[in-house]
């Protein structure tokens, strides 16, 4: 879990929580699920975080399934310093992603653990994240 970073974000990503059909909580909102995501406040000039969406268990442990997308400086760097790995297939998208949660097909693909995957363009730093913890 990356943690050094933080974000800036529009006033749009301020959040809330909703109810999906088996009475699950969803959390709403980019800066929240960055927050939730990253375990700190954001810091202007690192990243700019557009969409978010998380479900996290009422369990002891740390256990989510989240959706984020942002633009960040270092989106390479993350890729390398969590040893993901560039995907040699196209992934599937996950079933339940958000509306929003469409990344271009001209983006890399790298994976990371439970399925995780990474969207990343890396001129713009432009990403789209899929993590799942369980």
């Amino acid at each position: 879990m990356l943690g050094f970073i933080a974000c800036s974000s529009p006033i749009s990503n301020a959040g809330g929580s909703t109810t999906d059909a088996a009475g699950e909580q969803i959390h709403v909102g980019g800066l929240q699920t960055y927050r939730y995501w990253a375990d700190s406040d954001p810091t202007p000039g690192k990243v700019e975080v557009l969409n978010g969406q998380y479900w996290s268990s009422a369990h002891f442990t740390k256990e989510y399934i989240m959706y984020l997308e942002m633009k960040t400086i270092w989106a390479m760097e993350f890729a390398v310093e969590n040893r993901l790995h560039r995907a040699t297939t196209e992934p599937a998208l996950p079933e339940n992603a958000p509306v929003w949660f469409d990344p271009p097909r001209n983006f890399e693909v790298w994976t990371g653990s439970q399925g995780s995957l990474y969207f990343i363009d890396p001129e713009s730093g432009h990403m789209y994240i899929y993590e799942v913890q369980l």
